[in-house]
């Protein structure tokens, strides 16, 4: 789950937000890519957007 700020982002914007998450885990993180890679051992990060304040609430 992913609070954004501002308004609750298309389906499309949190999928690019997802493929941005995962280039820039496997980009800093070895262990991260091994498993990554060819979705052997670990699958793609999944977020679900959640309108603002709902973590406060």
């Amino acid at each position: 789950m992913v609070e954004f700020s501002g308004d609750v982002p298309s389906p499309a914007r949190v999928t690019h937000f997802v493929k941005t998450l995962d280039a820039s885990l496997s980009k800093t993180n070895e262990d991260y890519e091994a498993h990554r890679s060819g979705d052997f051992g670990m699958r793609s990060p999944e977020a679900m957007a959640v309108p603002p304040g709902t973590f406060a609430a």
